[in-house]
């Protein structure tokens, strides 16, 4: 009997793990597009912006790279993004301390469901499932607290983007 509810709840588990997966895809992909797009648009401006088209892309998916460079990409973007918008005498501020905050998060969020992957408990092993339970749960609060740093990152770009695009196009190079 609790072999049968052990293995029912693999399968819901599965069940939801792909669908997480696959919405954590498609977010990423917006992500990225919207990373790159507001990226090589400040760049017009402020053409030593050290990122291309490509690296952007490509700053996610290189390992080693990957855990330095999508961060100094997003740095680089709020920094001038900010200086961009205090030459404007804008007095809302864009806070790059969600940035700071969101990276480190990123990371760890990285690490645990890379354990979390490597992890097989026996079906069979009720501890080894309650810890890997235990460890599941962990990962989805870390990744719920990513969730609500990356919105509010976002969201607080978002307020100057419509500003940071019209300075944009007024100094262009």
């Amino acid at each position: 009997m609790s072999e049968t509810i052990i293995a029912n709840l693999n399968k819901k588990e599965f069940i939801a793990d792909f669908i997480y997966s696959a919405g954590y895809f498609i977010c990423g992909i917006i992500f990225i597009y919207w990373l790159t797009e507001a990226y090589l648009k400040l760049k017009l401006v402020y053409t030593e912006l050290s990122g291309t088209n490509s690296q952007i892309l490509l700053s996610w998916f290189i390992p080693v790279v990957n855990f330095f460079k999508p961060y100094n990409l997003m740095i680089e973007l709020f920094t001038y993004s900010k200086k961009l918008l205090a030459n404007s005498n804008n007095t809302n501020k864009l806070k790059i301390f969600l940035v700071q905050i969101w990276w480190p998060l990123w990371l760890i969020e990285k690490v645990f469901y890379i354990y979390k992957s490597n992890l097989k408990p026996d079906i069979f092993d009720i501890q080894a499932n309650i810890d890997f339970c235990i460890l599941n749960l962990i990962c989805i609060l870390i990744s719920t607290l990513l969730s609500v740093v990356t919105i509010s990152m976002l969201a607080n770009y978002n307020t100057h983007q419509n500003l940071i695009n019209s300075l944009v196009e007024e100094n262009k190079n």
